[in-house]
């Protein structure tokens, strides 16, 4: 009995993730989509919505332009409020887009999944997404 209720949760659970994807698909690319799933889970429980609204305010068009890993590490650091350094980000870039540092949840979070840590982590990826896009990638398949 419990075996079947939990299938069935997990059904419901992977339904309402496909219908979420299918919904930013309507509205934006499929690479911005996925990059948004991808910040999205970098959260875990306590920072989703964090990552999220970081996502929004660095979307995946911004990323690509970058073009470089360091920058886009810096430029995630610093929307997200962790840094206040501006040397080596363009000069178009808009730091008006910025987090609070004090919206992020460190309490319960073990050190090496705090969230300046995520997003360093996620650097060399989007890094290497830059020319084929996320989408292309081939790491998500």
């Amino acid at each position: 009995m419990l075996f079947i209720n939990l299938n069935l949760l997990g059904d419901k659970w992977l339904a309402l993730k496909k219908q979420r994807m299918q919904n930013l698909l309507k509205i934006t690319s499929p690479d911005e989509a996925l990059y948004r799933e991808v910040m999205l889970s970098l959260g875990y429980p306590k920072n989703k919505v964090n990552f999220l609204e970081l996502a929004l305010i660095v979307p995946y068009s911004e990323i690509k332009s970058l073009k470089d890993g360091n920058t886009i590490e810096k430029a995630l650091l610093y929307r997200a409020g962790f840094i206040n350094d501006k040397n080596e980000l363009p000069e178009d870039f808009d730091f008006s887009l910025r987090m609070d540092k004090s919206v992020w949840e460190y309490k319960g979070i073990r050190p090496a999944n705090f969230p300046e840590k995520r997003i360093k982590g996620i650097t060399d990826l989007l890094k290497k997404s830059i020319e084929k896009g996320l989408v292309n990638l081939g790491v998500f398949t």
